[in-house]
């Protein structure tokens, strides 16, 4: 549940296995969100999250080491180890595992994925972008997909435990926007993978006591079926599909990997039908069409407001 940060490293693989990396990235994430649910039955979401951050810290500690590229974070880089520690890893992950205890998995993954809207007001507010209008009014068609899941004819607005879970969502994707707007005016001077052990086992140490207070000592089900969830999380779901990613950014047009990503709710909502038997209500889809629409939206508005630009220049250099 990362988004892939572009590397000037010699890209590893050709544009096809980078596109199937990419296939495969997001088939895995949206997968994971169903399997999260199932694996909530065991255990607390709290050390839920707080285990699969760690083994994720130590499965990408691994991988560089036998690479030979496993390195402490620069001082350079260390401004966005804390940043993304906290609020992308410790924030993100145990305010979704938090609320997916209360919210269904398909719309939980819709609501998560409006971190791109909320990148448009802080690009504007924080960083003193220009919004386009591509970008404002994907921004209004993403309010109004947010507006049509919290519909008060369909939404049960006097259950506290489902008003929580929903505010963890949307606050867990205005964290993630916020370590993206971090990221993307930070100046590299480590590869962005090499720091990803470091974010990941700070957030482990930040949910750490947080799960103990809320939920007592850490419990760790041996049954297969937890373990097998727990893996999945861990190594297709967290460590494969961001590695996948992120060499998918290397080598494909970031339009491309942007919009692509888009598909991971619908997998998700997908995968939450078949394997948990949710609902495909009409509010839900519908909602995820606005909010899917708004964010293309607002990924595409640089990049045209660039081309028009280019084109300009070509017209009055003619």
């Amino acid at each position: 549940m990362t988004a892939p940060v572009a590397s000037t490293l010699r890209p590893a693989v050709s544009p096809r296995a980078a596109a199937l990396l990419l296939a495969a990235s997001i088939l895995c994430l949206g997968i994971n969100w169903p399997l999260m649910k199932l694996g909530l039955r065991d255990i607390g979401p709290l050390w839920f999250a707080t285990i699969r951050l760690f083994l994720a810290g130590v499965c990408y500690a691994a991988m560089l080491l036998a690479q030979g590229r496993l390195a402490w974070p620069s001082r350079q880089d260390m401004p966005v180890v804390l940043g993304a520690g906290v609020l992308q890893m410790a924030a993100l992950m145990g305010l979704v595992t938090f609320a997916l205890r209360y919210v269904d998995a398909g719309r939980s993954s819709i609501l998560i994925y409006t971190t791109s809207l909320w990148m448009v007001p802080g690009a504007v507010l924080i960083l003193g972008e220009k919004a386009s209008r591509w970008q404002l009014a994907g921004l209004a068609l993403g309010l109004c997909g947010i507006g049509v899941l919290f519909n008060p004819l369909t939404f049960d607005w006097h259950s506290p435990t489902l008003l929580l879970g929903n505010g963890c969502l949307l606050l867990a994707s205005v964290c993630w926007a916020a370590a993206l707007l971090q990221v993307r005016t930070h100046r590299w001077r480590m590869d962005p993978l090499q720091v990803l052990p470091w974010q990941a086992l700070l957030g482990t140490a930040v949910l750490t006591p947080f799960a103990i207070w809320q939920e007592g000592a850490p419990h760790l089900p041996l049954s297969p079926g937890f373990l097998l969830v727990l893996l999945y999380s861990v190594v297709p779901a967290t460590c494969f599909s961001l590695w996948g990613l992120v060499t998918a950014a290397r080598v494909l047009p970031a339009i491309t990997v942007s919009i692509a990503q888009l598909a991971t709710p619908v997998v998700g909502v997908i995968a939450a039908i078949v394997v948990l038997g949710e609902s495909p209500a009409a509010a839900k889809l519908a909602g995820l069409a606005c909010i899917l629409t708004g964010v293309a939206s607002a990924s595409l508005g640089p990049y045209v407001s660039r081309s028009k630009s280019r084109q300009a220049a070509r017209d009055a250099a003619a």
